[in-house]
């Protein structure tokens, strides 16, 4: 199940990206998750969006950005603008031993979770992803690589999972 808005558009929350379907085509935001405080979702600069204004117009980028701030999701965002390209028409980059490629985890994404109409409260849904991402640090094995990117102060990333990935004896961690 998805947000529908009245012009059929439609919205899809997951834990690390959220999709925004219209006209046929889509377009896939990153979510880096915070600690405390509002999750990040990455948006395309407007250099990067007048790329792809033929599909998603300049206009819909400003709707894009409304509704993802506003809708009652089962969590707090704030939109952040960067200079990174939009991902259309290609579903969100999923690596064979992440997280989002264990079942568990594509099983929550289904249960749409982060939707408005979501039987669980906003610390509820965070509470289960972070024993997601707790139980597949402690079990991982081998070599872990990470973009430094990603560790930015307060989010789950550095704060949450890489002291758990830290203790894990079975794991090579690589900063790159």
């Amino acid at each position: 199940m998805a947000i529908i808005l009245p012009d059929g558009a439609k919205l899809e929350m997951a834990w690390k990206h959220v999709k925004y379907m219209n006209h046929g085509n889509y377009i896939i935001f990153q979510i880096i998750p915070m600690i405390s405080g509002k999750d990040l979702v990455l948006i395309p600069n407007m250099k990067n969006w007048k790329k792809i204004s033929n599909i998603f117009p300049i206009e819909e980028r400003q709707e894009i950005i409304f509704l993802l701030e506003r809708l009652k999701w089962k969590r707090d965002v704030r939109v952040i603008e960067l200079d990174i390209s939009a991902q259309i028409d290609r579903e969100n980059e999923v690596n064979t031993g992440t997280l989002e490629s264990t079942e568990a985890y594509i099983s929550l994404t289904k249960e749409n979770l982060f939707d408005n109409n979501s039987i669980l409260g906003k610390e509820q849904v965070k509470s289960i992803y972070l024993t997601l991402e707790k139980r597949f640090s402690e079990n991982l094995q081998g070599t872990v690589d990470i973009s430094k990117d990603l560790l930015l102060d307060n989010s789950v990333m550095k704060e949450f999972i890489m002291p758990i990935l830290e203790k894990n004896k079975n794991v090579n961690l690589r900063i790159n």
